[in-house]
């Protein structure tokens, strides 16, 4: 069983935000325990004009989003459903 479909959130209600400092936030999911390392799933940094995801396991893949709520929207279901903003790093 791939143990990835219990850490991708399901719904937008399940992407938690953790403000680590006015610009930065860790992403978690809800539907995982707090204690358990696995919720963590990714993190949002405000770049300029835009909202910069880094999802755990996909480190070179990083998107850009106009808003912290799209940004947020980009950790709901698998790739398949997320918005063809990305950004591949170099």
């Amino acid at each position: 069983m791939d143990s990835d479909i219990f850490r991708t959130p399901a719904l937008l209600t399940d992407v938690a935000l953790v403000a680590l400092s006015p610009s930065e936030w860790r992403v978690t999911n809800r539907r995982i325990d707090d204690g358990d390392p696995s919720g963590l799933i990714g993190f949002i940094e405000r770049t300029g004009d835009a909202y910069e995801v880094l999802r755990l396991g996909s480190p070179l893949d990083r998107s850009r989003f106009p808003t912290l709520e799209a940004a947020r929207a980009a950790f709901v279901g698998g790739p398949a459903s997320r918005a063809n903003t990305s950004n591949r790093a170099a």
